[in-house]
């Protein structure tokens, strides 16, 4: 990520494919940072690698981002996934934010454990499930599910939210994709970047309600009225989106907490799915870059598919949701993880601390000069 950005292909470079990988393998998060060693547990790396030629042996990967929403069960984007993309020069506009070129029957490992693409640990899959209306020329029920060969016992899955998202959600996504228009494949250490979801649909004040799409939202996806459909929306904010490399990982925000006074914040909040990263594009004629301005990144709603989920992996609700009410402030990122028996003091601390040691050598000097 550069923050998670890529460039998308759109207006003059609709002619571009969704699975030129030359183009696709030149975009990640833009405008973010790296995420800490244990913030987002749940986060997993998906690697594809397809055939590209049998007779000489020659094959391609792409990456994709996912998240572990119980210990068998990972969801991403179905466009990471399957071979049933768009060929219509009409809709090339759109954009995916795969990093690779198109899977045919491909082989899939899933990576996990790690913020660090060296220190993951990889497994196989059992199988894959596409949700059986997936249009990927349209980008519509953009989702997947991906049933790991053995279940991940020491990790934490997040929670899908099936709570009201209001307008302008402070919202982070995170994922392993390019962080310029001239990188190329994946970063090596996760990264995320802040986020807000569009102005449209509900508001915690009733007063501001919004009757109806305001952000142009519904320019780039005809009938979208409010986040609490099938996608979010986010409006890019100039230097932050996500982008190739970025597909299928998660858009996060935090539930609300019980204060716990000044100093030690909320009590409860916790990080939760509100959205799967999927394409991206602009409401001009010019060409989308990741992290661009007029660009609009769109997520997959998860809770939309609630029924879909539970039907395919047996989970219930309350095994991989909640309806807590979503937190107005951005999401919760937990502290480093810190060595046993090591304290860590805050750099104001470190001051008093220092003098005390000279104080400490001067007194000892002083006796033995005695």
């Amino acid at each position: 990520m550069v923050m998670l950005g890529v460039a998308k292909a759109s207006g003059a470079s609709a002619m571009v494919a969704q699975s030129d990988s030359e183009n696709i393998n030149k975009v990640r998060i833009v405008g973010g940072l790296e995420t800490g060693p244990n913030a987002y547990p749940f986060l997993v790396l998906i690697k594809t690698t397809i055939s590209t030629n049998a007779s000489k042996g020659t094959s391609e990967s792409f990456v994709c981002g996912g998240s572990l929403i119980a210990p068998g069960w990972v969801v991403t984007a179905a466009h990471c996934v399957s071979s049933r993309l768009s060929s219509s020069p009409a809709r090339k506009k759109k954009r995916d934010k795969r990093d690779g070129s198109d899977p045919n029957e491909p082989r899939i490992v899933v990576s996990y454990g790690s913020n660090n693409r060296n220190r993951m640990k990889s497994m196989g899959i059992r199988r894959v499930i596409v949700h059986p209306q997936a249009d990927l020329n349209l980008f519509q029920n953009d989702i997947a599910l991906i049933e790991l060969a053995s279940e991940v016992k020491n990790l934490k899955p997040i929670k899908i939210s099936s709570a009201i998202v209001y307008r302008s959600q402070p919202v982070v996504a995170v994922g392993f994709g390019v962080t310029s228009a001239s990188d190329r494949g994946a970063v090596q250490v996760s990264r995320q970047v802040d986020l807000m979801t569009s102005d449209d649909g509900p508001s915690p004040d009733k007063e501001k309600n919004n009757l109806g799409p305001s952000s142009g939202c519904n320019m780039i996806k005809p009938g979208f009225v409010d986040n609490n459909q099938d996608v979010i929306c986010c409006p890019v904010s100039v230097g932050k989106d996500t982008c190739f490399g970025d597909s299928g990982g998660p858009l996060i925000a935090s539930t609300e907490g019980e204060s716990g006074g000044s100093d030690s914040g909320s009590v409860g909040s916790e990080n939760v799915l509100i959205g799967i990263t999927s394409f991206g594009d602009t409401d001009g004629s010019l060409q989308y870059i990741c992290g661009g301005a007029g660009g609009f990144g769109f997520y997959t709603h998860p809770s939309f598919f609630l029924g879909f989920i539970t039907n395919t992996t047996g989970l219930s609700l309350q095994d991989i949701a909640t309806n807590a009410t979503l937190s107005r402030n951005s999401p919760t990122v937990p502290p480093p993880v810190v060595s046993k028996g090591v304290k860590v003091l805050p750099n104001q601390q470190l001051m008093p601390y220092f003098f005390q040691i000279i104080v400490l050598a001067s007194l000892i000097l002083a006796f033995f000069d005695k």
